[in-house]
């Protein structure tokens, strides 16, 4: 469940406020705070408000604390992915994601790989890094889709140059060892040192690796 993970936690940042500083209006705010003190019910409340208004936040916080958790209704994996999907179609990019990764693992709706990537896509193409990164994570784990490096790199690529770490770390790997894109040690050391400007500790080795490595003869 690695990748659902990864696309729930994207919603988290709704209860965070360094990471949201300014939240959409007054009910996602006081939901939020609600919530936080253990208030699930009256959070949902304040959350069901905003969602009649359109507020694709809300619906998220929704679907992934309210109806996913079972906290303030019954747990309900259905109802979580029917607010998923209401936000998907706000053209929320993060609804969006939550919804190709519910439909790759059938959590709530049936299971179906296609409809999964293309949701996941629809995410990526609207600019979310994190979705990118999923992308490029099934093609090179080959998992749910036929392994293709060169759309692992495409994809990571794409969420590298959105700023995502994880991604800048997977790039400059994939530069130093020629997987999906032209072996290019200069690439990889740029990548590298973003992700390690990023907290991704493990490019210091990788790039002391490059330091000593020579470069392939032409």
């Amino acid at each position: 469940m690695r990748h659902l993970a990864l696309a729930l936690c994207l919603l988290a940042a709704l209860f965070f406020p360094a990471l949201c500083p300014a939240a959409a209006n007054e009910d996602l705010e006081r939901g939020i705070a609600l919530y936080n003190d253990e208030q699930y019910a009256k959070a949902r409340a304040r959350w069901e408000a905003c969602e009649q208004a359109g507020e694709t936040d809300c619906m998220l916080a929704l679907g992934t604390h309210i109806y996913a958790a079972g906290r303030g209704a019954p747990q309900s994996d259905r109802k979580a992915f029917e607010q998923y999907m209401k936000a998907a179609r706000k053209d929320s990019a993060e609804g969006m994601s939550v919804v190709g990764t519910c439909y790759l693992y059938g959590s709530g709706v049936a299971r179906s790989k296609s409809k999964g990537i293309e949701w996941l896509t629809k995410a990526a193409d609207a600019g979310l890094a994190t979705a990118s990164a999923e992308l490029g994570e099934l093609y090179a784990d080959g998992e749910f889709v036929k392994k293709n490096l060169a759309l692992a790199a495409k994809w990571h690529l794409k969420a590298a140059q959105g700023g995502l770490p994880q991604s800048q770390l997977y790039m400059g790997k994939a530069y130093m060892d020629g997987n999906g894109v032209s072996r290019d040690n200069a690439a990889a050391k740029e990548w590298l040192q973003k992700a390690l400007a990023g907290g991704e500790d493990a490019a210091k080795a990788l790039l002391d690796k490059l330091d000593v490595t020579p470069a392939p003869a032409d």
